[in-house]
């Protein structure tokens, strides 16, 4: 039985559309962690360190203050390696960088959290500005975009013998930008500003000393407080910051053994003594645009 065609189309057609590879995977890994950590895409604004008022004094001790318990606690202690000089001013930027300025000119960044002291390339004495209290405020009541804005001279204005000029500072290119002279003197202010673009100088050189707004391009002193001279008069060291409503002044006079703690109201000016004596000669202060205004 002889078979001429066995198998003539046993199959003829098993798999019309054959699929050798029913999952193919032309780009295996394209994008393999696009975005691992959304929130991690540079430093974070306000961080809950950032609300809070920071003090440095003139030996480099570096305290966190909290308004709402009037209380100030020691951070730690900076070392920035500024060749022997001192804290002179600071500001806190919404980031929680301290900038703090020291006696020699130079200008270094603190982190507020872990006290890490890193140089800039701000090169002192720009357009006069040897020594300068300083402060950051938004650049409007809509905006989270703040400038550093900055008070002082050389060391005659801090003398008492000529009025502060007033300038900012482009941190990206650390240039002083001089705007204007201050309208009243002699002596320079400490600076401070808040989270809707208001910016305040507490000048204790003048007579009688005070707190005052001042407009952000010209340095026209705008809504003002006069402070009793009996109680801030024949100032050694001065800060000053704003806080819910609040001002701040850290003021120590001549013979005091240290510095002492005032809360000034902003809507009447009325100044009460929250701390005696901090235990520290207290050179300058930085609160960030996160406070709150109230």
């Amino acid at each position: 039985d002889p078979d001429p065609d066995p198998d003539p189309d046993p199959d003829p057609d098993p798999d019309p559309d054959p699929d050798p590879d029913p999952d193919p995977d032309p780009d295996p890994d394209p994008d393999p962690d696009p975005d691992p950590d959304p929130g991690d895409d540079g430093p974070q604004e306000c961080p809950p360190a950032a609300e809070f008022i920071y003090l440095v004094s003139d030996n480099n001790t570096f305290l966190k203050f909290d308004p709402q318990i009037a209380s100030a606690t020691e951070v730690g202690v900076l070392d920035c390696p500024a060749l022997g000089a001192t804290p002179f001013s600071m500001a806190v930027d919404r980031f929680g960088v301290a900038w703090v300025l020291y006696s020699n000119g130079t200008l270094w960044s603190v982190d507020i959290v872990t006290l890490a002291c890193s140089p800039t390339p701000f090169v002192a004495g720009q357009n006069g500005f040897e020594l300068f209290g300083m402060g950051f405020a938004a650049d409007g009541p809509e905006t989270t975009e703040e400038s550093l804005y900055i008070a002082g001279g050389s060391q005659f204005t801090w003398m008492g013998f000529a009025n502060a000029s007033f300038g900012s500072i482009d941190l990206e290119a650390y240039q002083v930008q001089a705007l204007s002279t201050f309208p009243v003197g002699p002596g320079s202010p400490e600076l401070t500003g808040t989270r809707n673009g208001e910016l305040w100088g507490f000048f204790p050189t003048l007579s009688p000393p005070r707190i005052a707004s001042i407009e952000k391009s010209t340095a026209e002193l705008l809504t003002t407080h006069n402070l009793d001279p009996f109680i801030f008069g024949n100032v050694q060291a001065w800060a000053f910051a704003h806080w819910g409503g609040q001002f701040y002044i850290f003021y120590r006079g001549n013979g005091d053994p240290g510095t002492q703690v005032w809360r000034v109201d902003a809507e009447t000016g009325v100044a009460a003594q929250v701390i005696e004596n901090i235990g520290s000669v207290i050179v300058g202060a930085g609160v960030s645009t996160c406070a709150p205004l109230e």
